[in-house]
């Protein structure tokens, strides 16, 4: 084995998993390169559904898929840790084991460095609070399935508080909802927070009906900027048909335990969810030659092949990699979709150069936008053709279905779905 490439892959999201699965097409059979993945969990988690597992649309199960049932034809080593630093001279990652690893670990010998020859950078990103005073102490971010699981709990816990507490403005005060950030994850989120409240939660709490409150607090003059103002403008037109305040050019100055402060406004609220933004996940890199950063989301600079200019056998991918659209000459956004492509294209690239070929260029075609506001309605954009309604609502949750990965996964989140149709979503604490 000593003749083979060492590749090896930090983090197992859409980025580092789809390299992992480009390179086992590529490499299978060849035994000219052994795989490592690291990864602080051991399971794949589909993020673009967190905030349905939050409003209890989907169960956790349904959105997750084990990492050791992947196929593990081209796997030399399943790593479960956390990556502390990487030494970029040295070509090794620090590792640090979690403390119940002793039975998973593979072929590692307790040692807490794992060399490589080529590196995938692939770790994600994770919130971004802008500084705000008291973000990361009283709000309630959605970006883990574990923040997913803690929210819906939250909710149904001010439910349950209300309902023991006689006087209407307190009741309100607690069954008012703030969402900082009027992006895809914000949006998404109110729609089913809505439909939640006003189904499951109003029928559990007949006396609290109409005392919830869910307000989207955007920072800038628009919903879902990324994308057409078309989309915009309808989703804004839903909400609030659906009964969700939509605040625009509303900047937030503080979060207090009660409270979230909106310039000099002082809004009482025990529930801020913050959908404010993200950054790249910050990681010890040490090495002679200094990388090139983002200020602002903390990625790093890459090439149009997604490698490090400083560092050509490192690669980076997903939410970690500042890499420019040819034509716009804007950075790529932090999305699954491009995570997903980046992924496969460093998996591609890399097989490319043990092969003595010239690597491809990142280049990206617009493959659509689907979105879902629960019973507020969906819209997408297929082929260039907007959608509404109910079309729009079975083209997102056929997307998913088949993008999710794994058919155990699927099969779970589409019966959630078929049975959410006919029967009750599940309103019980996880």
């Amino acid at each position: 084995m000593n003749d083979r490439e060492r590749i090896v892959i930090l983090g197992a999201g859409f980025a580092g998993l789809y390299a992992y699965t480009e390179l086992c097409n590529e490499l299978h059979g060849t035994d000219s390169a052994t795989i490592t993945m690291v990864s602080a969990d051991d399971e794949f988690v589909f993020v673009p559904m967190i905030h349905e597992v939050a409003a209890g649309t989907l169960m956790p199960r349904s959105i997750t898929q084990s990492l050791r049932t992947i196929p593990q034809c081209c796997v030399h080593e399943l790593v479960h840790g956390t990556v502390v630093g990487v030494d970029l001279d040295r070509q090794v990652v620090q590792i640090e084991y979690h403390q119940d690893d002793e039975s998973i670990r593979l072929d590692h010998h307790h040692h807490d460095e794992l060399p490589y020859d080529t590196l995938v950078l692939a770790l994600g990103s994770e919130t971004n609070y802008f500084g705000v005073p008291g973000a990361a102490e009283y709000a309630l971010p959605l970006k883990t399935l574990d923040d997913a699981i803690r929210l819906k709990n939250h909710v149904i816990e001010r439910f349950e508080e209300a309902h023991r507490l006689d006087n209407q403005t307190e009741q309100r005060d607690i069954l008012r909802f703030v969402i900082v950030g009027g992006g895809a994850t914000g949006v998404e989120l109110a729609g089913e927070l809505i439909e939640l409240i006003d189904r499951e939660l109003y029928t559990a709490f007949p006396q609290l009906r109409g005392c919830a409150e869910v307000i989207i607090l955007e920072g800038g003059d628009a919903l879902v900027k990324q994308v057409d103002p078309w989309f915009g403008n309808r989703i804004l037109q839903s909400l609030e048909r659906a009964g969700c305040t939509v605040r625009f050019n509303a900047r937030v100055t503080a979060i207090e335990p009660n409270a979230i402060c909106i310039g000099d406004e002082r809004l009482p609220t025990k529930s801020v969810i913050w959908s404010g933004g993200v950054r790249a996940r910050t990681l010890a890199i040490t090495g002679e030659r200094e990388l090139a950063y983002d200020d602002r989301s903390n990625r790093i600079r890459v090439t149009p092949e997604l490698y490090i200019p400083e560092y050509d056998n490192v690669y980076v991918a997903g939410d970690m990699a500042w890499v420019e659209s040819t034509e716009a000459g804007v950075p790529y956004p932090m999305r699954a979709q491009f995570a997903t492509r980046e992924g496969q294209l460093v998996g591609r690239n890399i097989a490319r150069k043990i092969r003595g070929h010239a690597q491809e260029i990142f280049e990206w075609n617009e493959q659509g936008f689907i979105i879902s506001l629960g019973a507020a309605g969906a819209f997408a954009e297929v082929f260039g053709i907007k959608l509404s309604g109910f079309p729009a609502r079975v083209v997102y949750r056929a997307a998913y279905v088949l993008k999710t990965i794994g058919v155990r996964s699927k099969w779970r989140m589409a019966s959630d779905w078929i049975m959410n149709t006919f029967l009750p979503r599940d309103i019980s604490k996880l």
